[in-house]
């Protein structure tokens, strides 16, 4: 498994990469067409991501030069710092749910069962009530009028956004809360205060992302509480004990909400969805992300080497 020690970077001077620059925009761009259409589920969505950028920003500008450092040192910049490995990263997460959901198809032909992965992590955004049980479903506003914009709002802007808040935003600020909390404390509880932080941090950003669902109608029964909670928790697990990147999550996210879609709203239609400014926008990043890799594999490959050795 990759060593976040050596990937993630312990100062939060490093700034954003550009391709997760490109998808916070696409987040962004997205509430902000719910908000301007009076889709009140947007001005909850919009809020939340932006009180977490702006709670980032003020942690970091209060704090100076020590927090950046101090909290780098405990909890490592999850989004690359090479723009290739960011962009594999991101690819590897769109292919991973239709690979898992290829396999446990395959398998529940040959032993009578059927399960969709979309299970684990049913979009926020297109569940019976939105969060904070505010608002209606994507589903049930003007929004399914549009078949692009729905495909924009739900696949890239909520599988960025809410991969962004709960598996980032989240993070940083109870380990930053929790820092400030212990100065003066060597070992909370008998642990190691590094170690202490992290897992209370990804504790409590787990409960958060478990309680979101309880405001999501779609979650009715206890198990699904348990599975949102389980996937949520490996996901940070991997994120900030191994390594694995945030744009990963935030691919397998955005791939999970499409095929979610295709579910529900039938394959036929997420493809005429396709057949707009939508299909132009997915193909021109996918194109911009695989030429880059491409143009620089010969660098690249080595670092990728490396990644996957450590």
């Amino acid at each position: 498994m990759p060593s976040v020690t050596k990937f993630h970077s312990r100062n939060y001077d490093v700034p954003f990469n550009v391709l997760l620059i490109v998808l916070l925009l696409f987040t962004v761009i997205g509430n902000l067409w719910l908000v301007l259409n009076e889709i009140y589920s947007g001005v909850v969505y919009f809020t939340f991501f932006t009180g977490g950028i702006i709670s980032y920003v003020i942690i970091l500008t209060l704090g100076g030069e020590g927090i950046k450092t101090k909290l780098g040192g405990v909890l490592r910049a999850p989004f690359s710092v090479s723009l290739g490995l960011a962009s594999i990263s991101y690819l590897a997460g769109w292919v991973a749910p239709f690979v898992l959901q290829g396999i446990i198809s395959s398998i529940g032909k040959i032993m009578n069962f059927s399960f969709s992965i979309t299970s684990l992590s049913i979009p926020l955004f297109t569940g019976a009530g939105s969060l904070f049980g505010i608002g209606q479903s994507f589903a049930q506003v003007e929004i399914a009028e549009s078949i692009p914009w729905k495909l924009f709002t739900i696949v890239f802007s909520a599988g960025t956004g809410e991969e962004f808040i709960f598996s980032f935003v989240t993070m940083f600020i109870f380990s930053a809360v929790l820092l400030l909390a212990l100065r003066g404390v060597d070992k909370p509880l008998g642990l190691e205060k590094d170690n202490f932080i992290i897992g209370t941090a990804i504790l409590l950003s787990t409960i958060l992302f478990v309680g979101a669902h309880s405001l999501n109608g779609t979650y009715t029964l206890w198990y699904m509480f348990l599975i949102a909670g389980i996937f949520k928790l490996v996901s940070l697990v991997g994120i900030y004990y191994y390594g694995l990147f945030l744009t990963f999550f935030m691919g397998y996210h955005s791939a999970n909400n499409q095929l979610y879609l295709i579910e529900t709203d039938g394959f036929i239609s997420v493809l005429n969805g396709f057949i707009s400014w939508y299909g132009v926008l997915f193909v021109l990043l996918f194109l911009a992300i695989i030429g880059y890799i491409a143009f620089t594999w010969g660098s690249l490959r080595g670092e990728l080497q490396r990644y996957i050795k450590s």
